[in-house]
């Protein structure tokens, strides 16, 4: 059907996500599609049901990491996997990009064409990580000021991002 329901529009899923573990999950040193939030949030932004196979859900919500950071702790998480691809919403986008680019991990091992699939992520910064971070933090709300999400730490950062690297990245935009 073509018609657009409130559920698609509202940016939050009502469906509760509880994860698999990896005692359970019959990915363990096998091949998996990694699925993560990104900065700064309290719930998960995808719908396990539209995905199959073996998949992992990354839970770190209220994190403020840098992309090393959090590329980091995609590659300590990945070391239980033969090869991952991942699905990355918003700063997880950057952080598989950054772990692709900067580190050898189980994302080196996956094969297909579509690695590294970024939705919503603000490759060239957002004010919600800069600029609005401090009058959150005026208001006791938000996680912070994320350098390397703002405008000018987004800049910086790509430029160390190699074309090869971006050609291999498949991104979505969100509105």
């Amino acid at each position: 059907s073509d018609l657009i329901e409130q559920s698609m529009q509202a940016g939050r899923s009502t469906e509760r996500v509880t994860g698999r573990s990896l005692e359970t999950t019959s990915s363990l040193a096998g091949h998996v599609l990694l699925l993560s939030h990104g900065y700064c949030t309290d719930q998960f932004p995808f719908r396990v049901s539209d995905f199959s196979g073996d998949y992992e859900l990354f839970e770190d919500y209220g994190a403020n990491l840098t992309h090393d950071e959090f590329a980091l702790s995609f590659e300590a998480y990945g070391r239980n996997f033969k090869s991952m691809g991942i699905v990355g919403h918003s700063q997880a986008g950057q952080a598989a990009t950054h772990l692709y680019t900067f580190y050898w991990s189980s994302l080196d091992w996956a094969t297909g064409p579509r690695r590294i699939q970024g939705v919503g992520v603000p490759w060239q910064g957002t004010a919600l990580a800069g600029n609005a971070a401090v009058l959150g933090e005026v208001f006791g709300v938000g996680c912070g000021i994320n350098y390397d999400l703002t405008y000018d730490g987004s800049a910086a950062w790509l430029s160390f991002i190699p074309s090869w690297v971006r050609q291999e990245t498949w991104y979505w935009t969100t509105s």
